[in-house]
């Protein structure tokens, strides 16, 4: 009988120092994705308005998003859920998390268009909503 000689392979990961890839979070190298940095935040995200204590509405070219602000070691805004769709989906998401909202929060996401869409082409921005009842 001939035996076919079998491929061997390496199990093994490449050497590579660790101590030269790992550089030690300063503010300068922080990832984007570390939450509520104000500088890490893409171009274009921002808080709307505060629906409750601690609770807002952001927005970036895409989506609403519901937003908790953290006051720890870092603080800042970070997103929690991301709504592309309308407005009455956004407020159930705030239900679903149990969002203290205030009067003056419910009216101003009440002063929100219907759909994502109609306030992206409405070009809304933080004063029109600042002048909403």
């Amino acid at each position: 009988m001939n035996q076919i000689a079998k491929p061997e392979f390496s199990r093994r990961r490449p050497e590579t120092s660790q101590a030269a890839t790992l550089v030690a979070p300063t503010p300068g190298n922080r990832p984007l994705s570390s939450p509520g940095r104000q500088s890490d935040a893409p171009k274009g995200d921002r808080i709307l308005f505060e629906i409750a204590p601690g609770w807002g509405i952001g927005c970036d070219s895409l989506q609403w998003m519901l937003m908790r602000q953290r006051q720890g070691r870092v603080r800042g805004w970070y997103p929690i859920a991301f709504v592309a769709t309308e407005r009455r989906i956004l407020e159930r998401v705030i239900g679903e998390r149990a969002v203290p909202v205030t009067p003056e929060g419910r009216a101003r996401l009440h002063a929100l268009p219907a759909t994502f869409r109609e306030f992206k082409a409405a070009g809304f921005t933080l004063t029109a909503l600042e002048t909403a009842p």
